[in-house]
């Protein structure tokens, strides 16, 4: 199997959770429509050409873009990256995210105070 058509599958896969997440919380209305709204956005940003279809070279672009720009915040100004960089990113993003599922608990919902 094409590696892009992989690609395309996991990217489908995502908008598929995304949908289920939001029918699996009835009574949460709020929740279902900002997730569906940000799966209407994310759709809408990878459709380059904003004919409601996402082609091959639509996603490869998008990811590619995507890829260069983490490669770039990562890399700094020498352009390579080290494995002390690459560990010190991956650091600080897993304290983003265990910050977020925090303040969010592990459920996307946010905590009351």
């Amino acid at each position: 199997m094409k590696t892009s058509t992989i690609a395309l599958i996991a990217f489908a896969g995502v908008f598929a959770t995304a949908s289920a997440f939001a029918h699996n919380h009835e009574g949460k209305g709020e929740m279902k429509m900002d997730m569906a709204a940000k799966a209407d956005a994310h759709f809408a940003e990878v459709d380059a050409d904003g004919d409601g279809s996402i082609t091959e070279a639509e996603f490869l672009a998008y990811k590619m873009a995507k890829a260069k720009a983490a490669f770039a915040e990562i890399a700094g100004e020498d352009g390579v990256i080290s494995a002390d960089e690459a560990k010190a990113h991956h650091a600080a993003k897993m304290e983003k995210h265990k910050a977020m599922m925090e303040e969010h608990g592990q459920h996307g919902m946010k905590k009351e105070d």
